[in-house]
């Protein structure tokens, strides 16, 4: 917890503002966001300086293998957007006078609940589902990535595995904010933010927006939210990595059920019969 308490001191003192909410750590790597009093409807939770974000425009800018990358014309726009700000955060994360040192401490470093890192005996749950085969096209995509970056600069290879390549591919694609200022569309990465979970459509209680007359990134409770409950997000538009966790997660849910009613036989024979 001593890292959590370094990062809210870091917070506020670059300006952040962070109102009734306090986090919670449930297991190691993993942590969420929730009310420490009750929380009116609208209220104000969150409020963060924009240069405080990490802005994903033009940040092939900002990195020597990124300029290589973007001469090459390595990637294309559909890409860019995610690649780039990727290689940003993983170069400044080896950077000990990174000016979000404090945010990187606490960023996970392990992803062991999504599907793409399971164990064998894990993955063979899901032996009769659809999800096994979109995860080997993920993992291809995203091996085709690294390797296109190894290419241009082996050096990268030697500073960053595959797998902590596909691990933060993954927690970035999930963690990336749309906000709409009068000059354009931007998309951010936002300390403190990035702790809120994601919830149904039915359970959200929270969104996020930009003010532009304080230029800050800010979050209010679209509903009451009662002290020590979840304060949760609706994420619209998910990555295809975010919706096989997504997937995956409903499934292992039923496969328990079903396992606690029937015994493990015939539990992945029901699974294909699922309507998930």
């Amino acid at each position: 917890m001593v890292k959590h308490f370094k990062f809210l001191k870091w917070l506020k003192e670059k300006g952040g503002e962070v109102r009734k909410t306090k986090l919670m750590v449930y297991a190691k790597d993993y942590r969420g966001l929730h009310a420490a009093q009750n929380i009116e409807g609208y209220d104000e939770i969150l409020s963060i300086p924009i240069d405080l974000t990490i802005s994903c425009t033009n940040l092939e800018h900002e990195t020597e293998i990124g300029k290589k990358l973007a001469k090459e014309g390595t990637f294309d726009d559909k890409w860019r957007r995610f690649i780039f700000p990727l290689i940003y955060v993983l170069e400044e994360m080896q950077n000990p006078d990174s000016r979000y040192r404090e945010w990187f401490e606490i960023i996970p470093k392990t992803a062991s609940d999504h599907p793409m890192f399971y164990t064998a005996e894990e993955r063979a749950w899901l032996q009769a589902s659809s999800a096994l085969e979109q995860l080997k096209i993920d993992m291809h995509q995203i091996e085709i990535f690294y390797n296109k970056i190894v290419k241009v600069d082996g050096d990268f290879g030697k500073r960053h595995t595959l797998n902590e390549f596909a691990h933060y591919y993954y927690l970035l694609c999930s963690r990336f904010f749309g906000v709409h200022s009068p000059e354009s569309r931007m998309t951010l990465l936002v300390p403190y933010a990035d702790l809120i979970n994601t919830g149904s459509s039915r359970d959200r209680n929270a969104s996020w927006g930009y003010n532009s007359f304080t230029k800050e990134f800010n979050i209010r409770a679209l509903a009451p939210i009662k002290a020590n409950e979840p304060v949760l997000f609706l994420f619209r538009h998910r990555s295809a990595v975010d919706i096989v966790y997504v997937r995956t997660q409903l499934e292992l849910r039923l496969f328990h059920v079903l396992r606690n009613r029937a015994g493990t036989r015939g539990v992945q024979r029901s699974l294909l019969l699922a309507p998930l």
